[in-house]
């Protein structure tokens, strides 16, 4: 058993998520360790879609039932900067059904790019997009980005943008 002035300086001189995991048995605080929920504001309304750039990024998974999902979202930045989630689509799915996903989410959405790691899976299923892109009229430039470090890492950038800009949610999201 720790004194509890012990406890409260090590709580004080620790990273949250250490804290969490070591001492209270959370792998992460209840507030969030990474993404803060006060970075999050909600809309009602849009602003007009002739008003946003819109953009699209994908982290894909190709084992179905396989514990990691894909993910595809899709984001708007109207004329003041603020970033808007339009649509997201989630789902631990074979690489048909999301290739037909990230179809469907071009389609509607228009965006001026998409983002995706490089890498095996993009090499794999590469083709399977492309053809599947031009066979539905599905286009957009897609734009493969290495992988450096772990998720915490690579979200450094967005991370640092939704805390001095928010993102803003469906309200009802």
């Amino acid at each position: 058993a720790y004194p509890i002035e012990a406890l409260e300086r090590i709580q004080r001189n620790s990273l949250p998520r250490f804290w969490s995991a070591l001492y209270q048995q959370r792998p992460a605080p209840e507030e969030g360790d990474y993404f803060k929920a006060d970075w999050f504001r909600t809309y009602d309304a849009l602003p007009p879609r002739s008003e946003m750039q819109v953009y699209g990024g994908s982290d894909y998974a190709v084992t179905a039932d396989g514990g990691d999902y894909t993910v595809h979202a899709v984001v708007g930045l109207d004329a003041d900067g603020r970033m808007y989630l339009l649509d997201i689509w989630r789902r631990q799915a074979a690489s048909d059904v999301w290739v037909e996903a990230f179809c469907d989410l071009v389609k509607e959405w228009k965006p001026i790019g998409w983002a995706e790691e490089k890498g095996q899976i993009a090499s794999g299923v590469g083709p399977l997009i492309d053809v599947r892109s031009r066979a539905r009229q599905a286009f957009v430039h897609r734009e493969a980005f290495p992988t450096r470090g772990d998720k915490a890492i690579r979200a450094q950038s967005i991370r640092g943008r939704v805390a001095l800009d928010g993102l803003y949610v469906p309200r009802n999201a």
